[in-house]
């Protein structure tokens, strides 16, 4: 017991239940409940009353714990259609409760919905990628109907959930829900409603999805509910506002719950941006403010899908000198980026092979080695399609198969790769600082003396800098979401929901980045494993032996697995695939359509990719591709403007 009243007082509340929802103690219900009133003592709030919004959310966890146990009498009574009524409403319970769920015990939203691609026990290799957590198991095993030999797993799956849930419920005594908390949590949920739930990444029934996104908002409703103290007229005017477009919001949801058809631009620009901006102004109006954090998705911005909503420099290493504010560090960079003193022999640039005329690819199947013939070191990455550089900041890791976790590792990697440049950061550090006109342009750019301001991190830094500042999110799919209804054509407008939707595009490559950098939190990448074919066929296809990511961790289930790309700017940077297999953006949606590399013929057990044909009808994959056309914003590069077809 001291050891307990220790770590209560010394770590604080909120770090104990993080500890507690993991699962690292208590094992029931029973004890964490028999532990409450210890709890309520060392909070010495045992007869205060409890803040609104936490009265709100020990019912929603109330709930979730009672459904649970319906979902098991469910089980036990032998009707399927019982069981999946009772799972319908244990989801939606779930989703009422996600979005202050997530902010405090993230690991349990992990566990109930996954992806749990973290390593398993210390003495088991890695989870394949994309394993699902506990619901879509469980979803999994009840549609179309219940097995009999499947009831005792599922019972022991549905009790670990509950023992869960009920761990947490029973530790919120030790909380206080303030309001920033309940703000922050209510803006990332209705984030992730409109990037991940419609486009039916939770589910694998779609139709629920839609059903599952409208729980989710009345859940940040029902969080919402006034102080307990009286508020302004100004707050209240605008607390109104806030509960009225989530009301109509939730609303348009329901009204659509028929998932491949239900218009997701119209929901976005109608409906989910401007209750984001409610919800902006209500906590404007109370005043609320906190902690600051760097995060990609700026703390000022409302909604993920507003211009300027992303910080270029959140993934940048922390060094002791600004790494992309000012002019003077990214004309560095660029002037860095054209020099081709930086490769070994002094003949290629980084703009050589990342051509701003072709929006910074080369066009090229795969990058050409810097001395043709001379064969790759033993356990080298293969040679693989030169990507672009636009909006390359907005990633957590770079490289196809995701060796480096910062664009500097990635400056120093290019550097040395001998079919790149062939060259090393200490050499290229020489050959700069022995130019006078560098030394004075890096003297004034990091505040150095010009014989100690050229060093391996300010040169790393300078470059890393320049791609940073070619981050480009104005494109007319942009501007219409963002309320211009006629940035987009009606073609474009479908395909969107094409994408989103019927053809599953959303579940990886997530909106508003399109990359594989998860909302809300953005915080990981995690690789896919497609199935590409070495050659652009899709009957007879042999698999790209390119091991991807197994290649860096040598896991055997992440064979094949490769980084999620940005498809912004796909009009424009073909070929695609990491080994440029395909060459038009029709024939990546006719793989897609098929099922990817299962679906054309190629073994592949660990395939992430939804492996079944989407039968996408040939107005459907027009559509779409007008849509890929719209993600189209190469302002301010040299890319000639007869080549940007957006419309």
């Amino acid at each position: 017991m001291a050891t307990i009243v220790a770590l209560l007082r010394s770590v604080g509340a909120c770090a104990c239940l993080a500890v507690f929802a993991s699962g690292s103690a208590w094992t029931s219900d029973r004890h964490a409940v028999a532990w409450r009133p210890l709890i309520s003592a060392i909070r010495g709030r045992s007869h205060t009353p409890l803040p609104a919004a936490q009265r709100v959310f020990e019912a929603q966890l109330d709930s979730l714990v009672a459904a649970f146990d319906t979902l098991t009498a469910g089980i036990d009574g032998g009707r399927t259609i019982d069981a999946q009524r009772a799972f319908r409403r244990t989801r939606t319970a779930y989703k009422r409760v996600e979005g202050l769920l997530a902010y405090y015990a993230p690991d349990v939203v992990t566990l109930l919905e996954g992806p749990l691609e973290t390593e398993g026990e210390d003495d088991l290799q890695p989870r394949p990628y994309n394993t699902p957590g506990a619901f879509p198991m469980i979803e999994s095993a009840i549609f179309p109907r219940v097995v009999d030999s499947t009831r005792a797993t599922l019972r022991a799956r549905i009790h670990a959930m509950r023992e869960r849930v009920a761990v947490l419920r029973s530790l919120t005594g030790t909380l206080e829900v303030e309001e920033a908390a309940v703000f922050d949590a209510a803006r990332a949920e209705i984030a992730r409603v409109s990037t991940l739930d419609i486009a039916g990444f939770d589910s694998d029934r779609q139709d629920d999805a839609l059903l599952d996104a409208a729980a989710a908002l009345d859940g940040v409703r029902a969080t919402l509910v006034p102080p307990d103290t009286p508020e302004s007229d100004r707050a209240a005017a605008e607390f109104r506002g806030a509960d009225s477009a989530l009301r109509e919001a939730a609303r348009y949801l329901r009204r659509h719950a028929t998932f491949e058809r239900m218009d997701r631009l119209t929901f976005l620009a109608r409906y989910s941006v401007p209750a984001s901006h409610a919800l902006a102004s209500l906590r404007s109006a109370r005043s609320i403010v906190g902690p600051p954090r760097v995060h990609l998705w700026r703390a000022d911005a409302a909604s993920v899908y507003d211009s300027g909503a992303f910080d270029a420099a959140a993934y940048a290493a922390r060094y002791p000198f600004p790494v992309n504010t000012g002019a003077a560090v990214v004309a560095l960079g660029a002037r860095l980026f054209a020099d081709p003193r930086l490769s070994g022999p002094g003949t290629r640039s980084c703009a050589g092979c990342h051509l701003p005329t072709r929006a910074f690819t080369d066009g090229l199947p795969k990058r050409t080695p810097l001395v043709p013939g001379v064969p790759r070191p033993a356990g080298a990455p293969p040679a693989r399609r030169t990507p672009t550089l636009l909006n390359a900041a907005l990633q957590p890791a770079y490289f196809a198969d995701e060796r480096a976790r910062t664009l500097e590792q990635q400056v120093a990697v290019v550097l040395s790769d001998p079919d790149e440049m062939q060259s090393a950061l200490d050499t290229v550090v020489r050959r700069v600082a022995a130019d006078s006109s560098y030394r004075a342009a890096f003297a004034g750019t990091f505040g150095a003396a010009p014989d100690r301001a050229v060093t391996p991190t300010s040169l790393r830094v300078a470059l890393a800098s320049y791609v940073r500042s070619l981050t480009r999110l104005d494109s007319p799919f942009d501007r219409a979401v963002r309320g211009d209804s006629g940035a987009m054509s009606s073609a474009a407008r479908r395909g969107f929901t094409v994408f989103m939707g019927k053809g599953r595009c959303g579940t990886c490559h997530f909106a508003p980045l399109f990359n594989g950098t998860q909302p809300p939190t953005f915080l990981s990448s995690d690789p896919e494993i497609i199935g590409i074919p070495d050659r652009p066929a899709l009957h007879h296809a042999r698999l790209d032996p390119d091991p991807g990511r197994a290649g860096i961790d040598h896991v055997d289930s992440h064979r094949f697995a490769f980084k999620v790309p940005t498809v912004r700017n796909a009009a424009v940077t073909a070929p695609y695939m990491h080994n440029g297999a395909f060459s038009s953006l029709a024939d990546v949606v006719a793989f897609y359509d098929a099922g990817g590399g299962t679906g054309i013929g190629i073994e592949l057990p660990y395939q992430t990719l939804f492996d079944h044909p989407l039968r996408l009808t040939r107005c459907e994959r027009t559509d779409l591709i007008a849509f890929l056309r719209a993600l189209t914003d190469t302002s301010g590069t040299m890319l000639p403007a007869s080549r940007v077809a957006i419309r």
